[in-house]
């Protein structure tokens, strides 16, 4: 399944089908950064964000909590 962009409710959460091999990421489009990463047993809750130095970009993705 390929990404995908919502609003991101308790409701769409529960919506969001597992799957079927491999990772996706449906995105908050009201909070940037924000995302639910879905796998085949598990829905997790990331932040991403941007780290500037040097004129380089890295990007951060931390892992915020696991849906029970």
């Amino acid at each position: 399944m390929t990404d995908t962009s919502l609003v991101l409710t308790d409701r769409a959460i529960s919506a969001l089908p597992y799957a079927v091999s491999g990772q996706y990421f449906a995105r908050d489009q009201e909070l940037p950064g924000f995302a639910v990463l879905v796998g085949k047993r598990k829905k997790t809750f990331v932040v991403q964000g941007d780290i500037r130095k040097d004129g380089q970009r890295q990007s951060v993705r931390l892992k915020v909590a696991n849906d029970a």
